[in-house]
């Protein structure tokens, strides 16, 4: 299965930008045929980039920016 750090950026996202779960989950069974808690390192990083380009991080001014675990993940 996926790390931990996946596991927390996945559910930081979801939970920044309000998404629905079921839409998540939904994404993940389109992409890779399962859901999301069953993806292994390789697919939660790519599907944690697809979520990234998907939903650019919110600018509320919260201090979202400096989460730690974001910095593995650059999106090109």
């Amino acid at each position: 299965n996926c790390t931990p750090k996946q596991q927390d950026l996945i559910i930081k996202i979801v939970d920044d930008n309000r998404l629905d779960k079921a839409d998540v989950e939904k994404l993940a069974q389109d992409r890779f045929g399962k859901g999301v808690r069953q993806l292994n390192k390789l697919e939660a990083s790519g599907f944690i980039e697809e979520l990234c380009e998907k939903y650019p991080r919110p600018r509320s001014g919260q201090g979202h920016g400096n989460h730690p675990q974001r910095s593995g993940y650059a999106v090109r």
